[in-house]
């Protein structure tokens, strides 16, 4: 059932199929969608762009376009929501509909018609129009504006030298113990070259990379068994612009830090979340760690990730906040919990 508030010009929404988030989730799966009485939006991908000028970077956008209404395309919208998501083909025509007779209702009555996160319809004599809004309608960048870059100008940066720093082992430790600390030394190093050389690409003029390429996370956390010494004891390297934000890697993985958990909370309030609570080398210890989330009550996930494996818990982002579940996970599971998928 919809309700047109006509002080707003706004259509509210109060059961849980949204059917604005169907129209919102068809428009990135097919890049169009139909609404009866109103006509067929479609939509034109734009790529993400970088100004060198001003040092901003454009992430990806959908534009809009307003066309004839398609009864064909609608009935074909209706039927790509109920593969994908169960609903009955009933009940999403009829909320369809009830969406097209209130936009129609309001046009009549005030000449205009929101349509949030989408934009304004307006009906100017026999002409309608559309005026998309400011929010931004692609998947991976949903909401997100412009982000600033800074370059690094030249003769500031000079290449350190890269100095092994010295490990002294306890003799009561296991050759198995060292052989992985030895690992994620190697490891350190390989992450302070790759940040070398990024810095040095930067600092001759080239283009800074896409987002999302720049990521680099080494798995390695302690893990809550005290006798398992096959866990290499340092802590997930994250190398990231300076924009403010966390850089998502193309696979849909974010290192969480405490700062960027609101930002995140909107990049993934339409995916299906996974937090990564532990990262063992010895699978036995992940298959412990499985066992007590699920005896928790919680939707396992496990995953190799290199050597390691992954133990993590499957979550809604559009049913709980994500700061709420970090918040929960990392007091009653682990609280070295940090890696996010979506």
């Amino acid at each position: 059932m919809f309700i047109f508030d006509p002080l707003k010009r706004v259509l509210i929404v109060p059961d849980k199929t949204n059917i604005l988030y169907l129209l919102w989730w068809h428009l990135n799966e097919f890049q169009w969608f139909a609404i009866p009485g109103a006509g067929v939006f479609r939509g034109t991908g734009q790529p993400t762009t970088v100004d060198h000028i001003r040092g901003m970077i454009f992430p990806a956008n959908i534009t809009l376009s307003l066309g004839e209404e398609d009864e064909a395309l609608a009935f074909d919208q209706i039927q790509h929501w109920h593969d994908a998501f169960g609903y009955e083909e009933p009940e999403l025509g009829g909320k369809l509909l009830a969406l097209g007779a209130a936009a129609r209702k309001a046009l009549e009555t005030f000449n205009a018609f929101d349509l949030p996160p989408f934009g304004t319809l307006h009906q100017t004599g026999d002409r309608l129009s559309f005026q998309q809004g400011s929010t931004n309608l692609h998947r991976e960048f949903y909401g997100m504006g412009a982000l600033p870059v800074k370059a690094i100008s030249h003769g500031v940066y000079q290449k350190p030298e890269a100095i092994a720093p010295v490990v002294s082992v306890p003799s009561g430790v296991s050759r198995e113990m060292r052989r992985a600390r030895n690992m994620a030394l190697a490891s350190l190093l390989v992450l302070l070259g790759a940040l070398v050389l990024f810095l040095c690409l930067r600092s001759c003029d080239r283009p800074p990379p896409p987002i999302g390429k720049d990521l680099q996370v080494t798995d390695s956390v302690p893990s809550p068994e005290p006798k398992d010494a096959g866990i290499a004891p340092v802590s997930d390297t994250v190398l990231m612009e300076d924009t403010g934000s966390a850089v998502v890697r193309e696979s849909g993985e974010v290192v969480i830090e405490d700062s960027t958990v609101d930002s995140l909370s909107a990049t993934v309030q339409h995916h299906s979340c996974i937090i990564i609570v532990g990262s063992f080398l010895r699978p036995q210890n992940a298959d412990h760690m499985a066992r007590r989330l699920a005896a928790a009550n919680y939707a396992v996930h496990t995953e190799t990730f290199g050597r390691f494996n992954r133990v993590g818990v499957v979550f809604d982002c559009v049913e709980r906040d994500l700061g709420e579940m970090l918040a929960t996970l990392r007091e009653q599971v682990d609280a070295g919990a940090w890696v996010l998928k979506y």
